[in-house]
Order: structure tokens, then sequence, then C-alpha cells
């Protein structure tokens, strides 16, 4: 039984699969017998402003799709995409037809279309009336026309830049609802179709409720003694200007020119300058001006003051004049340099006046501006008298009761005064000279002189001097006093400061001359053997004198050696110990180079120093010499080339001189120059100059002992 029932079911099965098969076989061939679906699911059904639009739609996969946008007659072709179209080229305005068509295996087809029309052509729209381009209308109306059947709506805008789109009065104008202030505005009105085509138009126009600008900038405001007085005046740029000079009531003429405006000749009154200006929006501005006609001068006379020479620098003038009048003063040479006048009368000069001749002007000037004036002339003499001292003592003198000559201009009282800084001056002894009657004392004095003309004028001339009857003090500190073998000995000494030195060496007769240098004298060449005088003499400022002398015999001869006697035979003494004592050496002083060195050095004063042509040295044969140059410098200057240290070096040779060309330059003040002359064993020379501006260099002499590199005293004898 169950195999029976197993059987059953096995064969139902396979019944039922038959079933399916033939079912779903049936259902594919009914299915490839129907048409492919298509539907158009996007783009213009109606009016439309995009010429070229694009369609979307939805067709059974596998099949092929074409599409046709035309205005009735089919033509098929490739769609631009799988499930879109649109125009290649953008199309005229017109009624077109979208069609789309998809085709299946079994060339079943199926078509799908759509109408729609192109309308790019906007709207027509104009502006027909509306205010100037420049106006004083604040709510201005306009007036417009839109011609389209399909126009939906008009839209307008007043504003200064953004438009600000809103409802218009009505379909043909439009009115500003509210004042708008001062400025440049745009009119705009658009039309709008119903696809969405625009069409706008507009209008520039301003608003201007400012009047223009205008001022009377110059011209009388008062009293003028001008008949045909002019006015200068301004107004805003492009404003139509007009005037009128009236006595009160405006009578307008266009203005002659520009700015000034100059009236007909009128008769003295009263009288009213108006000036209007209009702009181009027909705003309007007046301005005015009063004043009045007045030619009668006024009254002004000159009451007191110099009316002839006068030694008064700031000299006063009385003066009078109308009463209300304006008063001006000037003192001058010819021509008046008015100024107001400082008060009432009198005028004072108000800086003292140089000497030289002058008129003192007064002018008065009414309210309306007539001018009167008068004048005094007067001259200024404030020049002291001419008065100079001419002779008298030297700055320094040794006369105690000198004599000063002066010339004093003719006809001036004299005086004269000795130490007497203020008067009492006393008369002198003479109108050209003054003698001193007493002694004067040692010391700084003063001589003056004073020349008194007949205006008052005085002159002081004064001549300082010093009385000095003390000589200067001289001393003699080294050199031969005695027999020398030296034929070119030296000398030293001392002299007072400032004091002038010269020397003589001589066999008698004094033969003054310059010294070897300020502390030094020498003789310049070789003496012959003899009994000779060295005289040194210092002159100071006031003509005082010392004079020293030191004879000395030169004495070149070598001495006879004496003649040694016969030997005497020795005596035997008696055997006596011996006594040692101790020996003191005498110290040696070592001689002087011998003739002395002689350095000069000759050149030019600068600016800034001096500059050294030529350093000689005059020295025995063999001497060494040593320049040393010591630039005058500090702070960073010190490692420039300029400052380094410059050094020469010589050995004198046959012709006794030694010459330093190589140092001829130009040396700043305060430069060191050092000459060193010495020869092993002897005491040598130190000279060393220093450069001053403006002088002479200072000059110092002095020995140099043997290994010493400073120079110091010599040695007396």
């Amino acid at each position: 039984m169950r195999q029976a029932i197993r059987s059953s079911t096995v064969h139902l099965r396979a019944i039922v699969a038959a079933v399916l098969a033939l079912a779903l076989v049936l259902a594919i061939a009914a299915l490839a017998m129907a048409a492919p679906s298509l539907s158009i699911d996007s783009g213009p059904s109606g009016p439309t402003n995009d010429p070229m639009p694009q369609f979307g739609f939805t067709a059974d996969a596998g099949t092929t799709v074409e599409c046709s946008i035309d205005q009735g007659a089919p033509a098929y072709g490739p769609c631009s995409g799988a499930a879109t179209d649109a125009p290649a080229a953008p199309l005229p305005d017109g009624d077109y037809v979208f069609r789309v068509r998809a085709t299946d295996g079994q060339q079943e087809q199926t078509e799908a279309t759509q109408s729609f029309t192109v309308d790019t052509t906007p709207p027509s729209l104009s502006v027909d009336s509306g205010p100037p381009t420049l106006s004083r209308d604040t709510t201005p109306s306009f007036g417009f026309t839109a011609v389209d059947a399909t126009a939906t709506s008009v839209e307008c805008s007043v504003d200064q830049g953004t438009p600000a789109y809103g409802p218009c009065t009505s379909a043909s104008t439009d009115v500003v609802g509210g004042p708008l202030a001062d400025g440049s505005y745009v009119f705009r009105v658009r039309a709008t179709d119903a696809v969405g085509n625009q069409t706008e138009r507009e209008q520039s126009f301003s608003v201007d409720t400012t009047a223009p600008s205008v001022s009377v900038d110059s011209g009388p405001s008062g009293s003028t003694n001008v008949t045909t007085p002019s006015f200068g005046f301004s107004a805003e740029a492009g404003a139509t200007v007009e005037c009128s000079v009236d006595h009160g009531t405006p009578a307008y003429v266009p203005c002659t020119g520009a700015s000034p405006y100059t009236a007909a000749a009128l008769a003295d009154g009263a009288y009213v300058f108006h000036v209007r200006a209009t702009d181009a929006a027909g705003n309007q501005t007046e301005r005015e001006r009063s004043f009045s006609v007045d030619a009668t001068p006024p009254s002004v006379s000159v009451d007191s003051g110099p009316a002839g020479a006068t030694n008064d620098r700031t000299p006063s003038f009385g003066f009078s004049a109308e009463a209300g009048a304006t008063v001006e003063c000037s003192v001058d040479h010819g021509t008046p340099a008015y100024v107001p006048c400082t008060g009432a009368s009198p005028y004072t000069a108000a800086a003292p006046l140089a000497d030289g001749s002058y008129v003192f002007h007064v002018r008065a000037t009414d309210a309306a501006g007539n001018h009167a004036t008068a004048s005094q002339s007067f001259s200024v003499d404030t020049a002291a008298p001419s008065l100079s001292v001419d002779s008298g003592p030297a700055a320094q003198t040794n006369d105690t009761t000198p004599t000063f000559g002066f010339t004093a201009a003719p006809g001036a009282t004299v005086q004269c005064s000795i130490d007497q800084a203020t008067p009492p001056y006393g008369p002198c002894t003479s109108a050209t000279t003054d003698v001193v009657g007493r002694p004067l004392s040692e010391g700084r004095h003063v001589f003056r002189v004073r020349a008194i003309d007949g205006l008052g004028n005085d002159a002081i001339v004064s001549r300082t001097f010093t009385v000095d009857t003390t000589p200067p003090s001289l001393t003699i500190d080294f050199g031969p006093s005695g027999t020398t073998s030296d034929n070119t000995p030296l000398f030293g000494f001392t002299a007072e400061a400032g004091a002038t030195v010269e020397c003589s060496i001589d066999q008698g007769t004094a033969a003054y001359g310059p010294c070897a240098s300020a502390t030094t004298g020498a003789a310049f060449a070789p003496l012959a053997d003899g009994a000779y005088t060295f005289r040194v003499r210092a002159t100071d400022a006031a003509g005082n004198q010392t004079t020293m002398a030191r004879s000395f015999t030169v004495d070149t001869v070598l001495p006879t050696p004496p003649v040694t006697p016969a030997p005497t035979p020795p005596v035997t003494p008696p055997v006596t110990p011996p006594v040692t004592l101790p020996v003191t050496p005498t110290p040696s002083v070592p001689e002087l180079l011998s003739p002395f060195p002689l350095v000069r050095i000759s050149g030019t004063l600068t600016g800034t120093g001096a500059h050294i042509r030529l350093l000689s040295v005059r020295a025995p044969r063999g001497a060494l010499v040593r320049v040393t140059v010591t630039p005058a410098c500090s702070g960073r200057r010190r490692a420039s080339r300029a400052c380094r240290v410059l050094r020469a070096a010589a050995t004198v040779g046959r012709s006794d001189v030694v010459t330093l060309r190589g140092l001829a330059r130009t040396y700043r003040s305060g430069t060191v120059i050092v000459v060193r002359i010495w020869r092993a064993g002897r005491i040598g020379k130190y000279t060393r100059f220093t450069i001053v501006r403006g002088k002479a260099p200072v000059r110092i002499d002095q020995c140099l002992m043997p290994a010493a590199t400073r120079g110091s005293r010599c040695p007396s004898d």
C-alpha cells in the first residue's frame, strides 16, 4: 500500500511540473507579442521662453529610442541622452512638438508626443513722461506705456542705484509717494509677460531744492570816497547771476562778465549792492551790502617836534586831526611808510633812528577813505666827533711820564684823563697832545681822551699801557769761564719769560745777534785761540735790558811735556808698615760734542698747524741724528694712516750738515718733533718742537746725556 501511495505522489509531481512549464512558455510567447511601454516624464507642455528646452522620458529596457523636435513633420533621430532629449541649437520662437519613439526586438513600436510653444520676445515698454533732468519737484510723476497682450505685470522703482521694484501707481503712471531728498535718482519700470520675458526702461533725474550759494566777497561796506565802487562776489558754478546798485529797491540786470561788478558813477549818498544767483533748478539766493559815498578829505596838521638837527634818536611830534579820522604816522627818508600812531598826539619814533635826514609825515583818513597829510623835515646826528690817539707809549713801557698825541674833529672840546674810568676829565696839555704830569707807578694804566661836539655828542678813545721799569732776570747757567780747548763752546742761560734774547761772542766789542736758541748761545764757527767774552742780553716788552757776560780763553795748543830729571839713587828708608787708605774715585763728566750741534727748522704756518719745508742739523762728523715725529691724534684716529709715528735717521758726514727733506709735509697743531744728536761718550743735543696753530713752533733745547733718551739741563762748569 505504501509503495502504491509513493508512486502516485511522484506521478502527481511530474504532472504539476509539466503544467507549470507549459504555462511559462505560453506567458513568454504572449509577452513577446506585446508593444513596448513609453512615457514623457518632463519638459515644457505649453508656452516657454527657453529656446533649448529639455525633455525627460522612460522607455522599456532593450528598446531602441528615437526623438524628434519639429513643427508638424517628425524628423526622428538619436536622442541627446538615454532618457533625455534637447535641441542641438536654440529654437526660434514658434509652436513645436516633441516626439519620442521606442522600438523593441519584434519591431513593435510605441510613440509619445508633447506640444509646446517657444516665446523669447520681451514685451514692449516705453517711458513717456517725467521731470526734467534737474528738478525742484520732490514728488515727481512718470508716465509709461506697456504694450503686450501677454503681459501679466508692471513694476516701478525710484532709487539711487539699487532697484527696489514694487507696484506702480497705475498701469501707465507712477507718482513718488514721499518727498525725495536732494540727490541723483533713477526711475525704473519693468514689464513681465506670461512666460517670464521682461523689459526694463529707466530715466535718470536729480532733485535739487538747495538754493545756490552766493556771497559778496569784497567792496565797500561803510563809507567810501570811490564814486564807481567795485564789488567782488562768488556764486555757485552754473548759476545765473544778476546785480543791482540802488537805494534799497533792487533793479536787477545781468552782471557784466564775472566778478567784480563795477557801478556807474554815483553821487554822494547811501546805497545797497544786491547780487542774486539762480541755479538750473530755479532755486534763488540773494545777498546785499550797504555802503555810502563820501569824497571830502579830513583836516590834519603837525604842531610840534624837531624841525632841524637833533641828537634825539627817538624824537616826538605833536599833531592835530579831524575827529573820528584814523591817523597814521611815518618817520622816513622821504617815502612814507605809514603805521598807526600809538595813541593820540604826540607820536614818538618806534625805534632809535640812525643818523641822517628824515621827514615826519602824518596822514588822516576819514571813514570814507579820504586822505589828508602834513609833514615836517628834520635830521638826526648822534655821530660822535672823530677822535683818534695817534701816538703814545707801547703797550709795555719804562717811561713814567709818557706823552700822547691825538686828533679830534674841528671845533670839538677835548678833555683828558689818566686812570679815571669816569669823569672828572681835565684839560689836555693842548688841543692835540697830553703829557702825564706826574711819574706813574709801575703797573697797568689807562689814558683816555674825550671830544664833545656842539650837539653834545661825545667820543672817548682810550689806550691801555703798562709801566715797567724793572729789568728782566737773566743768568748764565753753564759754559766755559776760563781756558778751554773747545773752539765751538756752548753756553746755557735762563732769561725772563717773554724777553727777547741776543748773544755775542767777541773779543771786546759786543756784536749782538740771534742766539743759538732761546736758552743757549754757541759759536757758529770754530774760534781762533785767544781771549773772548760771551755776552747775553735780555730785553723785555717795556724796553728794559739786562746784560750778563762770561769771559773765557780758547787754547787749542797742546802743552810742552815737562823735562824728566835723571833718576836719583833711591835712599832706603826705614821699613815702615804700609798704611792703606780708601780711594774715593772722582766722577768724570763727559765732554760736550764740539762744535755743539745746531738744529734749524723752516716752513710756513697753516690754518691747522704748520707746513715744515726743511729740517737741518749741523754737528761734528760721525754724530748720529735721530728724528721722531708724533702726530696729534686721539681716539679712533690713532689707527689712521695720518696718525702713524714718523722716524728718520742719518749720520753726519764730511759736510758737517744733515738735511732731512723726507719729513717735509704739513703737520696739525699738537704734533711733536724730537731731534736727538749724539756720539758715543759725548754729551749730545736734545731739541723738541711742538706745532702750535697760528704761532711759531714752541722750541726746547737741552743736553742729551750718554745713553739717555730725554733731554736734561746741561752740566755747569
